[in-house]
């Protein structure tokens, strides 16, 4: 078992090798704390699982699954982050990830994940798994606990980017959009989370634990 570890964050990289030292037995396992860091290793080696934080120093967001699937189309993917799952976790299931789960999930269910998705399988939490259920029962109608659910994933990227303290035209340089792209995508922002500021917008961040 060849595994790549990414993350930024030595003390959280330690606690996931321990994990997996003890899951696997004796696996190679290659660390990367920045995305140029990680395809480098991508590249050179025969990575059979990646565990990758969602906010790896740059790091291309969604866009990180399909570039590395490029790489190694059978390479299996759990994003692992501290970002509510509720409003994440979809979105990289559609992307290709094979699983999605928090950093303050417990030692168990990260060996229930890091097993799953290393055998090929699916890991969701049960929460996820519920949030799909009631989906389906409620069939479309919207059931949003969280105003971010109903950014597109763009807006979510853009949102993030502007609370971070971007100028739009930072923004539509980084991900390489018009900057009057990018003032539609914030007209947008505005309106589905009823903010007119960036400092409303950044208490309705902290309110709904973006962070975490």
């Amino acid at each position: 078992m060849n595994i790549l570890l990414v993350d930024d964050h030595s003390v959280i990289r330690l606690g996931v090798l321990f994990i997996i030292k003890e899951m696997f037995g004796n696996p190679v396992i290659h660390e990367a704390e920045t995305w140029g860091k990680a395809t480098e290793l991508i590249d050179h080696y025969p990575i059979d699982l990646a565990i990758l934080d969602i906010e790896i120093p740059g790091g291309k967001g969604l866009d990180m699954i399909s570039l590395l699937r490029t790489k190694k189309p059978y390479l299996k993917v759990l994003m692992f982050t501290a970002f509510d799952e509720h409003v994440y976790a979809l979105r990289y299931l559609d992307q290709g990830a094979h699983g999605f789960i928090q950093k303050t999930a417990n030692d168990q269910e990260l060996r229930k994940a890091i097993g799953n998705v290393s055998a090929g399988k699916q890991y969701i939490s049960t929460a996820i798994k519920d949030m799909i259920w009631e989906s389906r029962l409620k069939k479309g109608k919207s059931i949003q606990s969280n105003p971010f659910e109903l950014l597109s994933n763009r807006e979510l990227e853009v949102c993030k980017l502007m609370v971070k303290g971007l100028r739009l035209s930072d923004i539509a340089a980084q991900l390489q959009l018009h900057t009057s792209t990018v003032g539609t995508y914030k007209n947008n922002i505005s309106q589905k989370l009823q903010v007119n500021n960036i400092r409303l917008l950044l208490d309705k961040f902290h309110l709904y634990q973006m962070y975490n």
